[in-house]
């Protein structure tokens, strides 16, 4: 059953007096960054990432969507901007889902391009196996994609979101299948359709990449700010 936001699944109990009571439990958090810690964590693989602390002001959002800092990936000028966090294998009892808060400052300057901004990117190592999923997003003209068997970007459907404001994105995977069983981006809920994520054999260690990524247009830094990440196993 897939589910919305937050992340909850139905739980039937006992209350104090013997009845039957339907409570709301989250589903198990494998991995979360809220992005307040003293200590920048995200590796910067292109451009510059860093914590930023800036507060509303006339006409402006604030660059934190809750607490006090949030990542700012920020890309060289024409290039790119990388921010990623290894940590251990994830379990696959069920199905996996990864989501986050996030905000693309300006549209025009990301390239136009169907991989202009990569939202979510989760791949992981099962020891056997490496599984890499990944929803991107063309902020030209409000495309998005699926990374597929193959590691190129299918059409997954139009949905325009709101420059410079804040955004969830939601990926959720089935490791038993090897495919997207569902996407959501704010109230849109996409239909994937049935398609497969990349998998090839891999025999590393177990272990887990979560990342962000943007490409800017031709002497731009594009700036993508991210809050909230989260992990979940055991789907249902």
């Amino acid at each position: 059953m897939t589910r919305g936001y937050p992340d909850y699944t139905r739980n039937v109990g006992l209350n104090a007096e013997g009845n039957f009571q339907v409570g709301l439990t989250s589903a198990p958090e494998w991995f979360a960054d809220n992005m307040e810690g003293a200590t920048l964590k995200w590796v910067q693989g292109f451009g510059t990432v860093a914590f930023t602390t800036v507060a509303a002001a006339a006409g402006a959002e604030s660059e934190v969507f809750s607490g006090v800092q949030a990542l700012k990936i920020t890309s060289a000028a024409g290039g790119s901007g990388l921010a990623s966090r290894r940590f251990g294998g994830l379990p696959e009892t069920g199905r996996i889902a990864c989501q986050a808060i996030f905000k693309l400052v300006v549209d025009a300057d990301f390239e136009d391009s169907n991989d202009s901004a990569e939202i979510l990117h989760l791949s992981y190592r099962t020891g056997t196996q490496l599984k890499s999923a990944m929803l991107a997003y063309n902020p030209r003209n409000g495309k998005w994609y699926l990374r597929d068997t193959l590691t190129t970007r299918v059409f997954l459907g139009t949905y325009k979101i709101q420059e410079d404001d804040w955004h969830v994105a939601r990926m959720e995977i089935d490791p038993a299948t090897n495919k997207y069983t569902d996407i959501r981006v704010d109230n849109k809920i996409f239909d994937p359709d049935g398609q497969a994520f990349h998998v090839a054999a891999d025999t590393d260690p177990a272990n887990t990449l979560i990342s962000f990524r943007n490409n800017a247009d031709t002497g731009d830094n594009a700036i993508t700010i991210i809050d909230d990440v989260q992990v979940f196993y055991r789907e249902s």
